[in-house]
């Protein structure tokens, strides 16, 4: 069985970047499905879940009491609050669902066009090329094409649902300065984006130096 053999990994890597690839395609298909349903076949009303809410959320509204009377309770770490929602039918919500799964899957599709072109090229046992250089410089620019993606759906629910509710908690954001909706956009996470962008180009100038080390062997032979 090849998979047990010399090409194990390269091969189950390629299985498993198909897989994904399918399960991807599967996912966004699915979902825009069920907002088109829910936008415009359920009703004039609809649910919105899983929208972020930033608000610091004093220790007492947990009522996390210490056992031990010389044990006290200065701050509770409570990630990502989210809020859910009735609301009528607006362009507002429409647009953000809808923008960030259509923005996500073409990112998503061509993400794996050429994921899918490097982890056959290791298959085959010929990483080190031209196409396979290109695919990881690809790679990185729609990383890249993540973050302000990310930052118009943060600023876009930011500014939402800072126009439509009222915390009944302090919002004190990117340390201790209250920068409203830039404060929501500093705290995305969009910088790990930009992280992987990079450690992708680097992995890019790698195979550039294999491919030319190839290339000056084949000349040499």
């Amino acid at each position: 069985m090849r998979i047990l053999g010399k090409y194990s990994v390269a091969s189950l890597l390629k299985i498993l970047v198909n897989l994904g690839y399918g399960l991807s395609i599967f996912f966004f298909s699915a979902l825009l499905l069920v907002f088109t349903f829910v936008f415009f076949f359920q009703g004039p009303r609809y649910d919105i879940h899983g929208w972020k809410i930033r608000a610091d959320v004093p220790v007492e509204a947990f009522e996390v009491r210490s056992l031990d009377p010389d044990i006290e309770v200065i701050e509770l770490q409570i990630e990502n609050p989210q809020i859910g929602f009735i609301t009528p039918r607006s362009w507002e919500t429409i647009a953000i669902q809808y923008g960030t799964v259509l923005g996500g899957f073409l990112i998503m599709l061509m993400f794996f066009k050429h994921l899918r072109r490097i982890a056959t090229a290791i298959a085959a046992n010929n990483p080190f090329t031209k196409e396979t250089v290109d695919s990881f410089r690809r790679l990185s620019l729609y990383m890249f094409a993540g973050a302000p993606l990310t930052l118009a759906r943060e600023g876009a629910i930011s500014l939402y649902v800072r126009s439509h509710f009222e915390a009944g908690y302090p919002r004190l954001h990117f340390g201790s300065s209250d920068l409203g909706t830039m404060g929501d956009i500093l705290e995305s996470g969009v910088m790990i984006f930009i992280f992987l962008g990079l450690c992708l180009l680097v992995m890019a100038e790698i195979f550039r130096i294999g491919f030319e080390y190839k290339q000056d062997s084949q000349s040499i032979v």
